[in-house]
């Protein structure tokens, strides 16, 4: 079992003053994390890891569940699984884009029930691109090409749909991100670089929409542009919605009615670039061709990215690679920040946060494991085979190295 470790600043004070003088060092790391800037913004900024020695958390070597096949028997073969949610029973619901479905399997493994299939009436999907759970087990499913969520209750009845409009100015098709305990989705939109103004960096800038009634405006939470290829990742702890910009390993926590509350932040030297990712091709008219560079996306994918100006200097994009290239939140409110990697880089590393902010450690998921869910025992994730069969995999996670 995960130990609690929701620990108040008072015990975090007697411990820094313990006679132990082998943690001395480690516990004044633990009580100076926590302080208040000048305009009253929270700060929680760790230089070393709570964990010491073997407290962290690991993987079991191997799942001790699989399912899928290739053989594609019936229930455990999956078209294109874009996300996953584990309701507190143990059930395990797929959001299969490729079969237009919802796929449920009980705690071991069995396949129990679908819901939904193709067309755009309710109850249907042409495009899940979100399956998220919140307040008793009730799931939100983001229909991308139906432009629409539906709220699905834990016996699989749908709850209503709606709408996904916004009267943001040259927004036309926002994205739900996540959705907060209280069901507010979290949605972001972006504008093409060249209808704003002031824009720092290259990229297009992220714009937080929040709902009033039955459409979506710009919260103006200052939620900046990316650089380059450099990501912004969105998450729900409680009420507040998180943003991380790929550039920095900073998680901002805002109210969606008080906005900026909280920077979590740990200290972290991102690797660097090297030179030679970056070159300039003719296309076949003889003409430059836009810088381009590879890198990990954030479904773990390789992918290439190019700019939109054919004259762009490698030297407008940043020195280093993403700090940042995931977020999770899992079902104790912990934080889960995916370090960024190049491809082939092989298993991937993750600092995981307290709700509170603390950095706890780091912990290592195997190459090729796309991770979507965490329990307080588990983490649930896909991977797939060198055939292309996807498998939703559950590994066991340990307190202890």
């Amino acid at each position: 079992m995960r130990p609690t470790l929701r620990i108040s600043l008072a015990l975090l004070i007697v411990a820094a003053c313990a006679p132990d003088t082998s943690t001395e060092a480690q516990d004044v790391a633990r009580v100076e994390a926590l302080r208040h800037d000048s305009s009253g913004v929270a700060i929680v900024a760790s230089e070393l890891p709570w964990w010491a020695g073997d407290e962290g958390w690991t993987l079991a070597e191997s799942p001790d569940l699989v399912i899928g096949s290739l053989e594609g028997r019936a229930g455990d073969d999956f078209g294109s699984v874009r996300d996953l949610a584990v309701l507190s029973d143990g059930r395990i619901v797929v959001g299969d884009h490729g079969a237009r479905q919802l796929r449920v399997f009980d705690a071991e493994g069995r396949p129990t029930r679908v819901f939904g299939r193709a067309g755009d009436g309710p109850g249907e999907f042409a495009g899940i691109r979100m399956v998220e759970r919140f307040a008793g087990d009730t799931l939100l499913v983001f229909d991308w090409s139906n432009a629409r969520l539906s709220y699905v209750g834990p016996d699989f009845e749908l709850l209503r749909t709606e709408p996904v409009r916004t009267r943001v100015p040259g927004i036309t098709m926002p994205h739900v991100k996540a959705i907060t305990a209280a069901g507010v989705p979290i949605m972001t939109g972006a504008r093409p670089p060249w209808v704003e103004e002031d824009v720092e960096f290259y990229g297009q800038p992220q714009h937080l929409l929040v709902r009033d009634g039955d459409e979506y405006f710009d919260r103006e939470i200052a939620v900046s542009p990316g650089k380059g290829f450099l990501d912004v990742h969105y998450g729900a702890l409680g009420d507040h919605v998180l943003v991380v910009h790929g550039g920095d390993f900073e998680v901002r926590a805002y109210g969606t009615e008080t906005g900026l509350e909280r920077l979590i932040r740990r200290t972290y030297d991102a690797p660097p670039i090297p030179d030679e990712f970056f070159e300039k091709r003719l296309d076949p008219f003889g003409n430059t061709s836009p810088v381009t560079l590879t890198g990990v996306g954030s479904d773990g994918e390789s992918v290439t990215i190019a700019t939109q100006l054919r004259d762009r200097d490698p030297a407008d994009y940043p020195a280093t690679l993403p700090a940042v290239d995931d977020l999770l939140v899992d079902h104790t409110g912990h934080l889960w920040l995916r370090h960024g990697a190049w491809p082939g880089d092989g298993d991937r590393t993750w600092s995981i946060f307290r709700p509170d902010g603390q950095w706890l450690g780091e912990i290592v998921t195997p190459a090729g494991l796309t991770v979507f869910d965490v329990t307080e025992t588990h983490l649930y994730g896909v991977r797939t085979d060198d055939f292309d069969v996807q498998y939703v995999v559950r590994f066991p996670l340990l307190v202890g190295g």
